[in-house]
């Protein structure tokens, strides 16, 4: 019975080891980029909007510096730039484009109540006419804007609706019943908070595609009034500390 005893604590220790050993190598990759084919995406017609090295090509403002960082592979911020315009935007403007991005919200989830939103775009409601609410883990917020406009926003965060929406259209009640339902996410696609989501986004004309983690929840989307070229921005969730990261950030113009 001693030596069996013994035995059970060794494997005990192995496997806690072991276990332990692979959540750290886990914690590890998340904080590198994904893989990307860099050469295939070259091949397709991509180029990069984010080298590695630092924030050339982008608008680093001074409220800006040591807040969005460039760290290797990632840009990286801490939710706390003391700019009034928070986000960090291109220095160069684009029209018709297909944008490949990956996103990681870094902070602690927490379990939060979040609006159930129904699939024409709208907050359902109780018999009460008060909103009905989910509790989920929820990490924080960013964005990516398109073309000069936070209108133009690619929403992105762990909510019911999920992420790609097209959230200053599908709030705005003065456009029709199917605009708005277009730019509402057919399906949740995101990943479990604090892993890393796959944007796919292209613009072209006044139509906007969201393709997450291989999966279409935005598709032909009318978009009435937006500029024809603009530039595009990181976003900064009005300033409420979300943390965030940002990789392999490759843009292919589109041409007739």
């Amino acid at each position: 019975m001693k030596h069996l005893s013994v035995l059970f604590f060794i494997l005990l220790y192995l496997c806690g080891c072991h276990s332990s050993k692979r959540l750290s190598a886990d914690a590890e990759s998340l904080n590198n980029a994904p893989k990307v084919n860099r050469k295939a995406l070259q091949n397709k017609g991509f180029r990069v909007l984010y080298k590695g090295e630092d924030l050339s090509g982008w608008q680093v403002l001074a409220g800006h510096r040591n807040h969005w960082t460039s760290k290797g592979d990632l840009i990286d911020y801490d939710g706390k730039s003391e700019e009034k315009d928070k986000c960090l935007w291109t220095t160069e403007s684009f029209c018709d484009f297909v944008l490949l991005i990956d996103v990681r919200l870094t902070r602690k989830p927490e379990m939060a109540r979040s609006p159930v939103i129904l699939p024409n775009g709208e907050t359902a409601r109780n018999a009460d006419g008060t909103n009905q609410e989910v509790e989920i883990p929820y990490n924080g917020d960013t964005g990516i804007y398109l073309r000069g406009d936070s209108k133009n926003q690619v929403n992105i965060g762990n909510r019911y609706i999920g992420s790609g929406e097209i959230y200053g259209y599908r709030v705005d009640k003065t456009l029709p019943a199917e605009i708005r339902a277009a730019v509402t996410p057919k399906i949740k696609a995101d990943n479990p908070p604090g892993e890393w989501n796959r944007f796919e986004i292209t613009m072209k004309g006044s139509r906007v595609w969201v393709n997450l983690n291989g999966r279409n929840v935005v598709e032909n989307a009318l978009l009435p009034g937006i500029a024809s070229c603009g530039k595009i921005a990181l976003q900064d969730d009005h300033a409420t500390n979300n943390t965030c990261q940002f990789a392999n950030i490759y843009i292919k113009t589109l041409t007739e």
